[in-house]
């Protein structure tokens, strides 16, 4: 798999290009990885991100050890080893990184020490380079702060704009009903505070939109909770938020309680499973769907077949017995879904496939199988790798955002070994939410359809299905069954 590397360093960090295979993707994509602005990308995807704007550590005492937090999110499908820190300039003294050699797959963070120099006004540049095993690769943000002899500097420090008692509380309300608080975060003291998590101790009758609230604060913020109770009865939880100062790590929790009453509304699920249209009932608009792979360019001299639902391309006969399979191919599976009232709540698909490995085919390429959703433009499994020109295929308007599916078939057991091709057949089900996200569910529902595209050297066995479920709001005169 060959992927791009997306860089997301705060809100308005300043980026860098660090070498000519690099590739930049805009912030507001929020990691949807979908616009590139450079053309090509290196195997390895990882994106770090600095939970702060530039990195302004605002007024800082002269010769102060300052600890900044580094989040880093490697979703590329091999381990970054190492992480090297640089300064590029000498005005600032970049100090040692905790976790320098840890194997970061998924998310973590390292804390750097950053030493103030004596001048007024500062500058420096971090670099950070990281190793894998797929290659290396860098990325750079500017640092500014300045510095005061000043001993008695104020720190940072997080409070709410609340009353006395540091709490929300929610009003009595009717379940399965909705109130919305604001909860103004303000930053006391001159240096920002930089905010690194931000969660609920219980999420059943509670949300958080937590977005005005990320990064570096250095004055005032606010967070917007929501009270829906499903159930009647007192519910509570807690807000806490997570946040870095020159003295270190700090915690700012806040209480959160409702009441909810319960009316004569009540929750209705249903479920209803739903068959692929079949070939012939495909119409010209349903080919014009973009994939995640093209068919075939200019610069690659190879093709991948578009097939529908149980579709093959390869056949091989023995004295045994007769085998189909696909190799280098898009299976498209789409559905229609009924007009329904109420929200998809879940979405799980129902697959029996089998993947096909060529002998002759370098591992490297045995394991790169997709399951896409045009529906949202992204993808769970691994894409071609290498320089090879299947990499050129690649429909970069798709991200991927779970290795799930390719992980998946790994996995199974179930292996059958012939001449020429080895088959790994898989029989499971995938929910859309572990394989899409969240937001699949919203669109689907939008959309009024389900459009799965499956690739590359897949074979579906059976047609797959998928279950949705639904939930919506139902007036009882009685009470709630």
């Amino acid at each position: 798999m060959k992927l791009s590397m997306s860089l997301l360093l705060g809100a308005t960090l300043c980026l860098f290009s660090c070498g000519k295979n690099a590739h930049i993707y805009t912030e507001s994509e929020n990691l949807n990885l979908r616009s590139p602005l450079k053309e090509e990308g290196i195997k390895e995807l990882i994106s770090a991100q600095i939970s702060s704007q530039n990195l302004d550590l605002g007024m800082q005492t002269t010769g102060a050890s300052i600890t900044v937090p580094v989040k880093i999110n490697n979703i590329g499908k091999s381990r970054v080893e190492k992480l090297i820190l640089n300064s590029k300039t000498s005005n600032l003294k970049i100090g040692s990184i905790d976790n320098s050699s840890i194997e970061i797959q998924g998310n973590t963070i390292a804390y750097v020490q950053i030493e103030v120099g004596t001048s007024i006004s500062q500058k420096d540049v971090l670099e950070i380079q990281y190793q894998t095993v797929s290659g290396d690769g860098s990325i750079q943000v500017e640092i500014n702060t300045s510095a005061t002899s000043d001993a008695n500097l104020p720190s940072a420090l997080l409070t709410t704009l609340l009353d006395s008692d540091k709490s929300i509380v929610f009003k009595e309300i009717p379940t399965l009903s909705s109130a919305e608080k604001e909860i103004k975060i303000l930053n006391q003291g001159v240096s920002s505070s930089i905010i690194t998590d931000i969660y609920l101790s219980d999420d059943t009758h509670f949300s958080l939109d937590k977005n005005d609230c990320t990064g570096s604060i250095l004055e005032l913020c606010t967070l917007k909770t929501q009270y829906n109770p499903l159930t009647k009865g007192e519910h509570k939880s807690l807000v806490t938020i997570e946040y870095f100062t020159p003295k270190g790590h700090q915690t700012l929790t806040i209480p959160l309680t409702g009441t909810a009453i319960e009316k004569n509304i009540c929750l209705k699920e249903t479920y209803k499973t739903y068959l692929p249209k079949s070939k012939d009932q495909y119409t010209k608009d349903d080919f014009k769907i973009e994939l995640p792979y093209f068919s075939k360019k200019a610069d690659s001299t190879v093709t991948l077949d578009t097939l529908i639902n149980t579709e093959n391309n390869k056949f091989m006969s023995s004295l045994e017995s007769s085998v189909y399979y696909a190799q280098d191919a898009q299976v498209l599976a789409a559905y229609e879904l009924e007009e329904t009232q109420g929200n998809i709540i879940s979405t799980e698909v129902n697959i029996n496939l089998s993947k096909s490995i060529l002998h002759s085919e370098a591992e490297i390429h045995h394991f790169t199988e997709v399951i896409c959703l045009s529906n949202t433009f992204s993808c769970s499994g691994q894409r071609f790798v290498g320089t090879n020109d299947y990499v050129k295929l690649i429909n970069k308007n798709y991200s991927i955002t779970s290795n799930i599916f390719s992980e998946a078939i790994k996995q199974s057991n179930d292996k059958k070994v012939l001449a020429d091709v080895d088959l790994i057949n898989l029989k499971t089900n995938f929910k859309f939410k572990d394989l899409f996200g969240q937001e699949a569910l919203d669109k689907i529902k939008q959309d009024k359809s389900v459009k799965l595209i499956f690739a590359d050297d897949i074979k579906l066995q059976d047609i797959p299905t998928i279950k949705v479920r639904y939930q919506s709001i139902i007036n009882n005169n009685e009470s709630c069954k």
